[in-house]
């Protein structure tokens, strides 16, 4: 996906600043639909039915009253350009929760006029969503485009998420106009910078799949990534054969690179330790093993302090480090990002991790520098608020669809989660102890998996 650098147009002449932070958008009295004059026909509310005066007085009411709400919703796109979560745009409103609106973006060529799809996505839970207005929106392009200037163009379709996915009612068909024009703004996609060489894998030097930033809601690193399929991963651990050591971070890892329900002790090609809050004592059996990846810490901060928390690790990585075969790798995985998501209160925060993390990587890089880091930490803070549930970035959702990840496809655009697998389609299965199949789903979580499959992976 490219990145947007999105100016706005001077639209709003209410707005004096010359870079206004939001313009004020107004949806249109009556329905109307993009280049055909079809409203009346296939829209909500279009004309009044007919002999209303004869019509019982409250579907009389109730008619008025639909067309009152339409015309009082604020909406409000923001000072367009990428923010903290990859978001191309935004938009706040006063509709929702989960308003469904049509996007485009148009441009003129020598070859005719160029309609392009976007995506106006809700989002669900986080800071953005106590459930009161206003709603929150991202504004997102699903798909490279041609560099250019296009016109952002929005329809207003159904007013909250349960009218969108179970309709009462024809869709609205309400454009949205800043100042009376319905283009909201000037969208400049620049000419993409191309990526050649392969993200670095363990035997490699260079630019790794962690080092990146998020456009949209696709996880581009600064190197050419692979994008690995189950299958292509299970060849690649026939002889890695890796050794994953940690907490429930770490196990939804091996949860979703195994056929699951499996042993946790299994002793196949990938292997699982579960270590919490491991001491210096901590012993793995690596024999046949060329890699073991480890991960702990989020009880710790939860339940302790940074000082103490990383004095104890010191100790605990050299152990495991000294004790490893001479022809074992040990990657260090950073903490992902702690998303704040609970309803009682908890001792970890974002601060301390990040504490945490960059005394850890000084650490390594000083004492043991044969420890490779794969920082997942980088890849989840810009979008923290987009776990899985509560602070897991893989498994089973439930915060936004509150059911099977495929559901989450509903609000992200493809089940595999942006950038990650063919779109709309999902390699990565895993099932729940309780035996339920379901798409792992979660654009954060593949995204980091999948740069730690390129590690692993990419050198074979």
């Amino acid at each position: 996906m490219r990145l947007l650098c999105i100016t706005l147009a001077a639209l709003a002449t209410a707005h004096k600043s010359k870079k206004p932070n939001w313009i004020i958008a107004t949806p249109s009295t009556r329905p109307e639909m993009w280049d055909v004059d079809d409203a009346n026909k296939y829209c909500a509310d279009a004309t009044p039915p007919a002999d209303l005066s004869r019509v019982p007085q409250s579907e009389r009411i109730q008619w008025i009253e639909r067309r009152v709400h339409a015309a009082r919703q604020t909406f409000e796109i923001g000072s367009l350009g990428l923010d903290s979560a990859g978001a191309a745009a935004h938009m706040r409103s006063s509709a929702g929760p989960g308003a469904a609106f049509e996007c485009r973006l148009d441009r003129t060529s020598r070859e005719g006029p160029l309609r392009v799809p976007c995506e106006v996505v809700a989002r669900m839970g986080g800071a953005y969503d106590n459930g009161t207005a206003p709603f929150y929106y991202d504004i997102v392009v699903p798909n490279p485009i041609d560099a250019g200037t296009y016109d952002l163009r929005l329809l207003w379709m159904h007013s909250t998420h349960k009218e969108a996915f179970a309709p009462t009612s024809k869709p609205l068909c309400r454009v949205l106009r800043a100042g009376g024009d319905e283009r909201l703004g000037k969208v400049k996609v620049p000419k993409e910078r191309s990526v050649s060489r392969p993200c670095a894998g363990l035997a490699s030097s260079g630019i790794r799949a962690h080092e990146g930033a998020w456009r949209a809601r696709e996880w581009r690193p600064k190197c050419q990534w692979q994008i690995y399929s189950r299958k292509m991963a299970e060849t690649c651990f026939q002889s890695k054969r890796p050794l994953f050591v940690g907490d429930s971070h770490t196990r939804l890892i091996f949860d979703t690179l195994t056929d699951q329900p499996a042993d946790l002790e299994s002793t196949g090609d990938v292997s699982f330790k579960a270590a919490e809050d491991p001491t210096s004592d901590l012993k793995v059996d690596a024999h046949g093993r060329s890699v073991v990846v480890a991960n702990w810490g989020h009880w710790r901060l939860r339940d302790s302090d940074v000082e103490t928390y990383v004095k104890d690790w010191q100790k605990t990585i050299r152990a495991l480090s000294n004790n490893l075969p001479p022809s074992t790798t040990l990657i260090w995985r950073t903490m992902p990002a702690y998303s704040y998501r609970r309803e009682d209160l908890d001792g970890r925060t974002n601060i301390k991790i990040r504490a945490a993390t960059a005394r850890q990587l000084a650490f390594l890089a000083k004492e043991l520098p044969r420890v490779i880091v794969h920082d997942t930490f980088a890849i989840t803070t810009p979008r923290l608020f987009d776990s899985n549930n509560k602070h897991h970035y893989l498994g089973f959702a439930r915060f936004v669809a509150k059911n099977a990840s495929l559901n989450d496809s509903r609000f992200s655009g493809d089940a595999c989660g942006g950038g990650v697998g063919p779109r709309r389609a999902c390699p990565w299965l895993m099932r729940e102890r309780r035996g339920s199949t379901y798409a792992v789903g979660n654009a954060v979580g593949l995204a980091d998996l999948n740069a730690l499959l390129n590690l692993l992976c990419n050198d074979l």
